[in-house]
């Protein structure tokens, strides 16, 4: 994913353009700022593991890509939906990718069988093995309570600089998966969101009746 033009796109361009969707998914959740260890020099937004919130990471190894990534994601997705979940994917900044869903289950339960169904039925895709990850994904599931999730819409730190957090359409993960570029321009997300609405909407609590 491409860095965000320093003199083009500010990051405070960007939250002006998303504020009003990110401010929902931010509501009423523990969210905290923190430096991620393969970036130490920017911070970034993410959610503690929220109890009801299924969360699996895809990040590619070394000799796989985001092609990879997809193909993994929409096995996952296949999963979550066979038990009438939403999946939310949703990039990462680095190439890879989360599938978010929500349950009224124990999620990281189902995240972590999830997370073992892909494992073992696509050993070429996907690995719960860092030391085995060249040519898969590594699959990885926040621990409860300790983990974190990056909050849909908020910028990160990849390894080329600033990129958002972009929930995407199955569609979308269908093309990457083809061999499509996954190139998504953080400064196009607030004409994605007011063309396709927030497609991290699944993630969201259910208003009180």
């Amino acid at each position: 994913m491409d860095a965000m033009p320093p003199t083009r796109y500010q990051p405070s361009d960007y939250y002006r353009d998303v504020a009003s969707t990110l401010a929902v998914h931010l509501a009423d959740v523990e969210a905290r700022r923190t430096l991620r260890p393969s970036s130490p020099d920017g911070p970034a937004t993410y959610l503690t593991t929220p109890d009801r919130l299924v969360a699996v990471h895809l990040t590619p190894g070394d000799g796989a890509d985001s092609a990879t990534a997809a193909t993994a994601a929409l096995q996952l997705a296949e999963q979550c939906a066979a038990d009438a979940l939403a999946p939310v994917p949703l990039t990462d900044a680095d190439g890879g990718l989360w599938i978010l869903a929500r349950t009224t289950g124990d999620a990281v339960a189902a995240a972590t069988r999830y997370a073992g169904q892909l494992t073992a039925t696509a050993p070429e895709l996907a690995t719960d093995d860092p030391a085995a990850a060249d040519g898969r994904c590594l699959v990885t599931v926040p621990a409860p309570g300790q983990g974190i999730v990056p909050v849909p819409y908020t910028l990160l730190i990849g390894r080329t600089g600033w990129a958002a957090a972009i929930p995407l359409h199955l569609d979308e993960i269908a093309a990457i998966a083809a061999g499509m570029p996954a190139e998504f321009d953080p400064a196009d997300v607030g004409g994605r969101i007011a063309a396709r609405g927030d497609l991290a909407a699944a993630l969201l609590a259910p208003t009180p009746g």
